[in-house]
């Protein structure tokens, strides 16, 4: 009986072409990454961010790069290839930063040509969303791919904004001035003291005050602003006094209250917003924006 000397050959050659056609899409994917680093950072580059990673844009944000430090251990995964790196880089305040960052690249159809599908660690969600999140009570999962959380961080701040607003006119009408004089010292600078009340149920910190003078024609001379009181609490009272030494015998005056940002914040995770809420408000958002888009098709 004949044996098959042929087989044992044929089959190291059909290994091996695997193996070359693996290392091929490994080398394919792994200068897709490289381009997409020099088409961000060099608007002259050959192609575009968008060839490279068609979802860029979504995540808002720019790419700086000194160093860029591929790892060779690319790793496969049915058709998504998995391309580890760190980036090097020094950012707009001078601070010199290192960002591990894995990319997934998906072959394209037509090419063959590996694009990037999402990413990891190029999106870093900001402290006062990650603790307004946390009030929340969501969950931001540290293997949290940067398109999902490019995503979350977009409509954390658009729901902040809109409560951050409410916010900012529950305090102007919650916390007001009851009643305040000013006068004149007899050298002309003018000094006064006002009290305020709060009519929030809330602890409100961080009151500004804002005096305006004017001259007898009711132009404005000056205006100053100054601390009116660091802590008040729900239904409290509370007197301040105000002096300027930069203006003479002004003839009228105006004064007013106002809140530093921290304030408007610190109002706004006093509040107890759910998760639930801000789902539902991100649910009214988009089906909004989805009848909008309708009307103009």
């Amino acid at each position: 009986m004949k044996k098959n000397t042929w087989f044992i050959p044929m089959f190291i050659v059909i290994g091996l072409v695997g193996l070359t056609a693996c290392r091929n899409d490994k080398e394919n994917a792994k200068e897709s990454v490289v381009s997409f680093f020099k088409a961000a950072t060099d608007s002259a580059y050959s192609l575009s961010v968008k060839d490279l990673y068609p979802l860029f844009d979504s995540l808002r944000l720019d790419i700086t790069s000194d160093v860029l430090d591929i790892s060779d251990n690319i790793v496969k995964k049915n058709d998504t290839m998995m391309v580890a790196c760190q980036n090097s880089y020094t950012d707009s305040y001078g601070v010199f930063k290192q960002d591990s960052l894995t990319f997934y690249l998906l072959p394209n159809s037509k090419t063959g040509k590996y694009y990037i599908s999402n990413s990891q660690g190029l999106v870093k969600i900001s402290s006062d969303m990650g603790i307004f999140a946390k009030t929340l009570g969501l969950d931001i999962r540290s293997n949290m791919k940067d398109l999902e959380l490019a995503h979350l961080q977009f409509w954390l701040y658009q729901y902040y904004t809109e409560k951050a607003i409410e916010a900012y006119v529950d305090l102007m009408t919650g916390v007001v001035i009851k009643s305040w004089n000013w006068d004149t010292y007899y050298d002309g600078e003018p000094h006064g003291e006002a009290w305020i009340v709060n009519n929030t149920n809330q602890v409100v910190e961080g009151i500004e005050y804002v005096v305006k003078y004017f001259d007898y024609k009711g132009n404005l001379l000056t205006e100053d602003t100054g601390n009116a009181c660091n802590r008040i609490q729900p239904g409290e009272k509370y007197r301040f006094t105000f002096y300027s030494s930069h203006v003479i015998e002004p003839s009228k005056a105006n004064l007013k209250l106002n809140f530093k940002a921290a304030s408007i914040n610190n109002y706004v995770l006093s509040q107890e917003f759910t998760k639930e809420d801000f789902f539902s408000f991100v649910s009214k958002k988009q089906m909004k924006k989805s009848a909008n888009d309708s009307k103009i098709l």
